[in-house]
C-alpha cells in the first residue's frame, strides 16, 4: 500500500493542497517526494521551499482525492480549504481537516527522474495529533481482489 498524504505550500497569506502518494522519510531527517515536472504543485514548492505533509484519516478519503484537481490549480485563499483547527507548529500552515500526523519540511535538493521530479528536504518538525487511528493509503485493483480471493479482511472505499 502506499500512503496517500496532503502536502500544504504556502506562499504566506494563500495556500494550496493536493494529495500526494509518492513520498516518505529516509532516515531520522531526510524526507523524500516526488511531483511531476512542468506541474504547478511542483512549480509552488520549488518557489516557496517549504511544505508541511499530512497523513490523514481514512475516512477523508472523497475529500482528500477531490483536492487531486489541486496539482494544477494557483495558490488560494485559506477559506477555499477544509482545515483542522490546529496549525503546524513552526511555518504556522493550515493543516487538513482530517489530520492525523504531519512533518513540517523545508527543501534542500531535487533531481529529475524522468516525467517525475524528486525533491528532497529536511524534517523541521514532526507531530502526531491523533493516535490508533487508520490512515489513507492506496492499493491496486489487483491486489485488492488478490486479497478478497485469500479471504484477508480488507476494509475498501472507492472513489
Amino acid at each position: 500500500p502506499r500512503q496517500i498524504s496532503i502536502v500544504t505550500v504556502s506562499d504566506g497569506s494563500r495556500i494550496n493542497m493536493f494529495p500526494t502518494d509518492l513520498h516518505g522519510p529516509i532516515g531520522e531527517n531526510v524526507y523524500a517526494g516526488s511531483l511531476r515536472i512542468g506541474g504547478l504543485a511542483n512549480d509552488q514548492v520549488e518557489t516557496y521551499k517549504r511544505i508541511v505533509i499530512s497523513k490523514v484519516e481514512a475516512s477523508s478519503y472523497r475529500e482528500s482525492y477531490a483536492l487531486g484537481m489541486n496539482h494544477v490549480a494557483e495558490l488560494q485563499g485559506v477559506e477555499k480549504f477544509s482545515i483542522d483547527p490546529e496549525r503546524s507548529h513552526v511555518f504556522d500552515f493550515p493543516l487538513p481537516r482530517a489530520v492525523v500526523s504531519y512533518n513540517e519540511l523545508k527543501h534542500i535538493d531535487s533531481l529529475d527522474y524522468g516525467i517525475h521530479r524528486i525533491h528532497l528536504y529536511e524534517v523541521v518538525h514532526r507531530k502526531e495529533l491523533r493516535h490508533q487511528v487508520s490512515t489513507l493509503g492506496h492499493i491496486h485493483q489487483y491486489y485488492a481482489q488478490w486479497r478478497l480471493d485469500h479471504g484477508l479482511e480488507t476494509q475498501l472505499f472507492f472513489r
